[in-house]
This record gives C-alpha cells, structure tokens and sequence, in this order.
C-alpha cells in the first residue's frame, strides 16, 4: 500500500516520526520576471537548503527538485 503525505516545510520530527522510504523534496525560486531579477549568484534560498538536509538526514532515498522562478503564462 502507498502512502502520500504532504507538508510544506517539515521539521524534523515529522520526518523522523513517519519513518519514510521516500522522500520527493520540491523548491522554488522566488517568482521574478525576465530581466528584471536575475542573478549572477545562483543559490538556493532560506528554507529551500534546510529543507532538503532534514529530508536527507532522515529518508533514505531523497529526490529533490529545484525550480527556476520564472514566471510562464499559457
């Protein structure tokens, strides 16, 4: 049986309480338009960095997703 859990910004115990197999970790750069935001320093901003070390010190097996701030209109 497969178990979804969702949380934004889980902490530590929350992981290490559910004993997790897996975890899919997704962070967003803050939204910013072409041109007008972009940055040389490509870093990872607050929560994004805890978030993921707190998967990975506590799942096994970690994805983790890292997306651009872009904003796309259909």
């Amino acid at each position: 049986m497969i178990e979804i859990s969702y949380m934004v910004n889980p902490k530590t115990e929350f992981n290490k309480s559910n004993n997790f197999s897996y975890a899919i970790v997704v962070v967003v750069e803050h939204p910013y338009k072409e041109m007008f935001g972009d940055s040389s320093n490509l870093t990872v901003t607050n929560p994004g960095p805890s978030i993921i070390t707190n998967a990975c010190s506590n799942v096994k097996y970690v994805v983790a997703i890292i997306t651009m701030g872009l904003e796309f209109v259909c």
